[in-house]
């Protein structure tokens, strides 16, 4: 027969026993610790057979709590270890029953539901489970641990030392579960928000210039004429020069146009509805940018070349007037049109090995971010996100996050 059973139903079930009880499951409720707490004064701690899954990963996910398992333990009851185990078992005298009693990060397990989430097991079933926790039907003697056999999976009796639960006591102090009604909360916006980073890394070579080394413009502090002359140089990629270049970038542009809305103070947002349209745009652009890449490179190094021959014509004479220091320091003789030649090349080549390292690391970057707890607590982020999809009806949302904070009140 098919039941819904939440914590206190399974407390209250508890509470009726005569003779004995076993429960195995995820973790423990506070509900339920405390009915396995009062039925041991009665029938004794030996009589009540506990297996549960005392693991740091199954509290964070909501599985009961480590005071709920401190409760026990306090009481003399033996906590056995059957790590991994996600279902949950009650016997109580000659009953039993099978449920499910989902994490609390995930659903608030105290809501009455019209679905089931239990069976009753039968006398048969009853008794294979008895086995399969190593209860026997005169004994509690252990089995192999998780021996995997024709009959199902047999979990043996492993008492959890006093030190183990300490220690997790000691981690979840240094690092508390975020409270699980925010967790739920959160996975809301999650499921309809997304943050999202794009970025065209390398993508305006046109705007680039061909950076001068310091003790360059020193030599053309008096130069006016010269430094006029310069200035295309120094920007020396000219408008238009890269079509394909600018095509990219429209493009790009359009993506974050159309699918990205950016909100001040908060970044760029993608609802998780467009995120795969998103997605093939964006994989279509990064195609194009690989295809244009050798393009752009070619052009990109026949402005370079124009641009280094026009500022050696014009830095040779004055490097070989008015050497710098830099370079007479190193010299036994004068300074001649072949050694200027030769050092403004050099000066000029580092400036040169930057934008050929920009034109080689062009990329469509994305990130996502996830909304954090933080920003849903914020009312300026609710705000905001409603200004900025006015054209959206946040009903279901807003609908959802109410449901939630009234099954947590």
């Amino acid at each position: 027969m098919l039941e819904r059973m939440t914590p206190q139903d399974i407390a209250n079930t508890i509470h009726a026993a005569r003779s004995r009880v076993l429960y195995a499951g995820p973790g423990l409720h506070r509900e339920i610790a405390s009915a396995l707490c009062n039925v041991a004064r009665d029938i004794g701690q030996a009589q009540i057979d506990l297996y549960l899954d005392v693991s740091e990963q199954a509290l964070r996910l909501g599985y009961g709590t480590i005071d709920d398992i401190e409760m026990v333990y306090e009481e003399g009851i033996t906590v056995n270890e059957a790590r991994g185990i996600r279902i949950g078992v009650l016997l109580m005298d000659d009953d039993g029953w099978a449920f499910n009693l989902p994490a609390m990060m995930v659903e608030n397990v105290n809501i009455p539901s019209e679905w089931p989430n239990a069976f009753r097991l039968t006398r048969d079933q009853v008794s294979e489970i008895e086995t399969s926790f190593g209860e026997g039907a005169d004994s509690h003697k252990a089995v192999s641990d998780d021996v995997r056999t024709g009959a199902g999976i047999f979990i043996q009796t492993n008492p959890v030392s006093k030190k183990a639960v300490d220690r997790l006591v000691h981690k979840l102090e240094e690092s508390p579960p975020e409270p699980f009604d925010l967790s739920r909360k959160l996975k809301v916006y999650q499921r309809w928000f997304q943050f999202v980073e794009l970025e065209f890394k390398g993508g305006s070579m046109s705007r680039h210039r061909l950076p001068l080394p310091t003790q360059l413009k020193n030599l053309l502090a008096n130069e006016k004429g010269v430094q006029d002359r310069l200035k295309a140089s120094y920007k020396f990629i000219e408008s238009g020069a890269i079509e394909s270049e600018g095509k990219l970038r429209q493009d790009v542009d359009a993506l974050r146009r159309e699918y990205l809305c950016s909100i001040p103070g908060i970044g760029s947002v993608l609802l998780v509805t467009q995120k795969r349209a998103f997605e093939m745009k964006l994989e279509s652009i990064r195609r194009e940018v690989e295809a244009r890449k050798a393009e752009i490179q070619r052009v990109v190094e026949q402005q370079i070349d124009e641009a280094r021959q026009q500022l050696e014509t014009e830095l040779v004479p004055i490097v070989v007037r008015r050497p710098p220091k830099e370079l007479t320091s190193r010299l036994l003789s004068d300074v001649d049109q072949s050694v200027a030649r030769q050092y403004v090349r050099d000066s000029l080549d580092r400036g040169v090995k930057k934008v050929r390292r920009s034109v080689g690391g062009m990329e469509l970057k994305c990130i996502y971010k996830d909304v954090t707890i933080e920003m849903i607590n914020s009312r300026e982020f609710q705000e905001k996100i409603a200004e900025a999809f006015p054209y959206e009806r946040w009903d279901s949302l807003v609908d959802e996050w109410n449901a939630i904070s009234s099954q947590d009140s």
